[in-house]
């Protein structure tokens, strides 16, 4: 079933890169995993000590955002698309062979390629919780802002950077990895939707990655200074100005707890809670 190898991988693709930021399968290993994000995100709810007007607003502002990532997921997980699923599953279970399996394996590559890729709904998902990220940050006072940013050194970059650097130096086979997903980061947080700066701005920070992983180590370490110096200047001039700075770290702590499965649900259960329901 060579043919049928790319199809197999989109299956995979699909399933894995839209919902790395979901809910793990429970078993009875992690059956007390969503007992622990639920009880982080409801931490995350009484750092802020939101009032009950602004926990209704919020409540809202994830709802929304819930529902249009459905609208995005939800051809993917049309009742077409999974009456083949599973039609296919049986079949392997059965043993079909290939030409057995073969239409229903071409049924399923046509709807799927008529959907954008899963990197690009993943990303259109983002992008619509970096929206409502700005809305829910506009109903914060400035006290709760601060509690939101957290601690300096949660919120600062280079710490991050540093951490990076040094699990890249120690790990050459995780670097790859590594020079993709941390200049990713940085860039999605300072350039606040904007595509084209994005890019431009992972570029930098990969070269700057890139440049500290050829040093020998002690060049790395004489020079880490001027290496984080260099960060925070690219960061910086990105962002435009300290308080441009500190609304993209905002916006960005807020659009990863809005993009959690359950955080309205916990959200609704708090506001029930002290509004006595």
């Amino acid at each position: 079933m060579k043919r049928w190898r790319p199809v197999f991988a989109l299956c995979g693709v699909v399933g894995l890169s839209l919902v790395a930021w979901r809910s793990r399968a429970q078993d009875e290993i992690t059956d007390n995993q969503p007992l622990f994000e639920e009880i982080h995100l409801l931490n995350f709810i009484r750092e802020l000590r939101l009032t009950n007007e602004q926990m209704e607003s919020l409540l809202k502002v994830a709802k929304d955002l819930k529902e249009q990532q459905q609208n995005l997921m939800g051809k993917r997980n049309s009742p077409e698309v999974r009456t083949l699923l599973l039609q296919i599953r049986q079949g392997l279970i059965e043993g079909k062979n290939e030409e057995e399996l073969g239409p229903l394996f071409e049924q399923l590559e046509m709807l799927i390629s008529r959907e954008a890729q899963p990197q690009e709904v993943e990303e259109k998902m983002r992008h619509a919780a970096q929206e409502k990220a700005k809305e829910a940050v506009a109903l914060l006072t400035p006290q709760q802002i601060v509690r939101l940013v957290g601690r300096e050194e949660e919120s600062d970059f280079t710490a991050r950077f540093t951490e990076v650097l040094h699990a890249a130096r120690r790990h050459p086979q995780a670097r790859a990895e590594l020079l993709q997903a941390f200049p990713r980061y940085v860039a999605r947080l300072v350039a606040r939707g904007d595509a084209k700066k994005e890019e431009t701005v992972a570029k930098q920070v990969r070269d700057l990655m890139d440049e500290a992983l050829k040093l020998s180590d002690t060049e790395f370490h004489q020079q880490l200074s001027n290496l984080q110096k260099r960060l925070r200047a690219t960061v910086q001039s990105a962002a435009g100005s300290p308080f441009a700075l500190l609304q993209s770290q905002v916006e960005g702590r807020m659009a990863e707890t809005l993009m959690h499965p359950r955080f309205a649900k916990v959200l609704e259960e708090k506001l029930n809670y002290v509004k006595g329901k």
